[in-house]
């Protein structure tokens, strides 16, 4: 079960990657307290560190490192946060036909 929700979670990050734009090999997270003393199969990450979100996502599907999942997991919802603009009610969806993910603002336009 732990390796298909990492299986999941390395989907939605990449899912997110493409519709944020995000260039895997330019991108890097910081790794939290949390997420470097996260218990369990390790990446070996280190609090404070900065890591490219490609390093990350191999660090949890070659090892199952459970310190990368935290880690892409709060990095990803941090920049999920920083959408939020005052007055706008904004959600992500996935689209069924496509499974891209989609993101719409209060009204019905796409923001992203």
């Amino acid at each position: 079960m732990a390796s298909l929700t990492k299986i999941m979670t390395a989907i939605v990050c990449i899912k997110l990657a493409e519709e944020l734009k995000l260039n895997w090999e330019e991108t890097y997270f910081t790794v939290s307290n949390k997420g470097a003393g996260t218990i369990g199969t390790t990446a070996f990450l280190v609090d404070e560190q900065k890591v490219r979100m490609q390093d990350l996502l191999y660090g949890l599907m070659l090892p199952s490192g459970n310190d990368a999942a935290v880690t892409l997991a709060e990095n990803f919802g941090e920049r999920m946060r920083d959408l939020k603009r005052p007055g706008a009610r904004k959600m992500v969806t996935t689209d069924c036909k496509t499974g891209m993910l989609k993101a719409t603002m209060n009204h019905g336009g796409s923001f992203v």
